[in-house]
């Protein structure tokens, strides 16, 4: 949905790069950035139906850390410091787990000893990456349209939100509030791009944040809902806006750990 709508830095810079550039022997001989380096894990992770994979999230068990890759797939988790504790004294196979919504969990095997990553060991090559490229596989297929599709500055009547949910092989079950309204009984408005940072949260129906969830089956024929809410002028500020319907794919799967986290 779319809505129409310094010298100083670089002289500081400058200042404090000219030192270093007379040092002739590094205070720190390497051993930090050595340490980071074998106890980095790298690898790349794509989705099979070719889409942008910078909302993966990537979650190590063990020590609950995690990120988000970027645009092409690529992803680095550094290990905590052996010299922090707990992680000082990890020895074990840990899962590297990848997760989108809408995609099937997958997760990759690390060995750690006393909390330092082993190369060649488990999923992880001989130069702390993963062996290979990790495909997800699309579960849900999730189309949203809204009517009118361009709202013009002063807009103000209904706007009309249809949900399309498709399983792309195997059922899906979902939970969402049990409302009226379904998934789109909580509505996520998030700016794309004049901010990322906003999301609005609408309550469609009433309460619906404090609902108990009920359990529906998504199968290879499409399930629809729609609604309509009362637009107003002032509802958003000016932007190009995602509409997210809050509804959660059953994986049974995925460890609570990494939800909380995520």
């Amino acid at each position: 949905m779319k809505l129409f709508s310094s010298d100083f830095l670089n002289k500081f810079f400058l200042l404090l790069i000219l030192p270093l550039m007379f040092c002739t022997e590094n205070p720190f001989d390497g051993i930090d950035e050595i340490q980071v380096k074998e106890n980095t894990i790298r690898g790349k992770v794509l989705l099979n139906d070719g889409s942008s994979p910078e909302d993966v999230y990537v979650w190590l068990e063990g020590f609950d850390i995690g990120k988000t890759l970027d645009a092409s797939g690529n992803f680095e988790i550094v290990l905590p410091s052996t010299d922090v504790k707990p992680y000082s004294g990890l020895t074990g196979t840990f899962k590297l787990f990848f997760y989108m919504a809408n995609f099937k969990l997958d997760s990759a095997h690390v060995v750690i000893q006393r909390g330092k990553l082993l190369h060649n060991h488990g999923d992880i090559n001989g130069r702390g990456e993963l062996r290979y490229p990790v495909y997800l596989r699309k579960i849900l297929q999730i189309e949203i349209t809204t009517t009118p599709a361009i709202i013009p500055e002063h807009f103000d009547g209904n706007l009309f939100i249809e949900l399309v949910l498709r399983a792309t092989e195997d059922t899906v079950y979902i939970q969402y509030p049990n409302k009226a309204e379904g998934p789109l009984a909580i509505l996520f408005f998030k700016d794309e791009n004049t901010d990322p940072d906003f999301i609005k949260i609408l309550e469609n129906s009433l309460n619906a944040r404090n609902a108990p969830l009920t359990t529906d089956s998504i199968s290879v024929e499409p399930t629809v809902w729609s609604t309509g809410i009362q637009f107003f002028q002032g509802f958003l500020p000016k932007g190009n806006y995602k509409i997210i319907p809050y509804f959660l794919i059953n994986q049974k799967s995925i460890p609570i750990d990494l939800l909380n986290d995520f």
